[in-house]
């Protein structure tokens, strides 16, 4: 008795948004900021010390621009996604 077993079906790709979090919070951030940030990048691991530098309020909000444009597209492909989940067959067998 060889049974073909059924996959559970997801109706709902919900965890498309949990990615599209981040960006949208951290573009609102981004947006939200007057004044200049610090930045601390160290070049390579046997340089000694650091890089420090600034980004200004323009280029944050740029940044901002951004990320709020990738997580309203990945908002936009759940969407999509919904769409065409509701387009299949319901009685469709998963092998």
């Amino acid at each position: 008795m060889s049974r073909n077993p059924k996959l559970k079906k997801t109706d709902d790709p919900y965890k498309i948004l949990f990615i599209a979090i981040p960006f949208l919070i951290g573009g609102t951030l981004c947006l939200l900021q007057k004044r200049s940030a610090a930045v601390m990048i160290h070049p390579e691991h046997h340089a000694p010390g650091s890089y420090h530098d600034t980004i200004s309020p323009s280029m944050q909000h740029s940044f901002g621009v951004a990320e709020i444009a990738i997580g309203v597209s990945i908002v936009l492909f759940y969407f999509y996604l919904r769409r065409q989940i509701r387009k299949e067959p319901a009685d469709r067998e998963w092998e």
